[in-house]
């Protein structure tokens, strides 16, 4: 899969990657939190405010004035973990709206800070959800998504933000160590184990149940692997077999992986 367009996106990020791993001493639990909210849609310090004034949850948030919430949004903008929605025109009384950036995104996952289909359904049309899973399924797929592939789909988004965060951070730190060192092979790497993890969820998703040895996890499975289109049951694997993106990508994978075992196979015969 070309993955130009998400290294891309990804690389300037090289300076700022360690946030990932120090923000958990960078941020109290108050501005932890305030960060989850953010990202399930509080976009301003006044909504995160109000929410904490109304709802009081969870309880060992205490009352809180809004200059201090104001202070923690400002913590989180200041580290890159959000962004500014700008407006033309601005917005009324001068509020200020922030979304939750490619670096927060990656924070989130990388982290499994709360993680849930539901997360990635509402990010839907992110940075990392449109380079790395929009190639690989049409919009209708996953917009009439069966739970066992929203399951499958927010396991494979995370272990590409934890790949992202630990090889750009290793670009980082080679980088601080070594200035005149090109890292650039460093990112080939981070490339490289994207792929191989494409191929690696491509193939198991097409394998569906059969490659889980206990029948209990099949019977698990089953309960939440359908959805219903006009009425009708269809399952996951009905679901993949009609997008046209999803099964040009397993056609290269599988074309990929019978070259090399016929490779094998020749070589094995002449060694008979």
């Amino acid at each position: 899969m070309d993955l130009s367009e998400y290294m891309s996106g990804v690389r300037p990020l090289v300076g700022d990657i360690l946030v990932i791993q120090k923000s958990r001493h960078e941020l109290d639990e108050v501005t932890e939190y305030f960060f989850l909210l953010m990202v399930g849609g509080y976009a301003s310090a006044y909504h995160l405010w109000r929410f904490i004034q109304k709802e009081k949850h969870p309880n060992w948030i205490k009352p809180i004035a809004y200059k201090n919430v104001l202070k923690r949004v400002h913590k989180l903008f200041k580290l890159g973990l959000i962004e500014e929605v700008k407006r033309e025109g601005g917005y009324k009384h001068g509020a200020r709206r922030y979304k939750v950036s490619t670096l927060g995104f990656i924070y989130r996952c990388s982290q499994n800070l709360g993680l849930s289909s539901d997360f990635i359904k509402s990010y839907s049309d992110s940075f990392v959800m449109r380079t790395l899973a929009h190639p690989l399924f049409e919009r209708e797929t996953l917009r009439h998504s069966t739970d066992y592939l929203d399951s499958r789909i927010t396991s494979f988004i995370q272990e590409c933000c934890s790949i992202t965060a630990r090889e750009l951070s290793k670009v980082y730190i080679t980088q601080k160590s070594h200035p005149k060192f090109n890292t650039k092979w460093r990112l080939e790497i981070l490339e490289f184990e994207l792929n191989w993890l494409i191929k690696e969820f491509v193939i198991r998703l097409s394998l569906g149940h059969g490659h889980y040895k206990s029948k209990d996890m099949k019977e698990k499975i089953l309960e939440v692997d359908y959805t219903t289109i006009n009425d009708k049951k269809i399952s996951t694997f009905d679901l993949i077999s009609k997008d046209k993106k999803f099964m040009t990508v397993l056609e290269e994978v599988s074309k990929e992986f019978f070259r090399a075992h016929n490779a094998l196979m020749e070589l094995k015969n002449q060694n008979v």
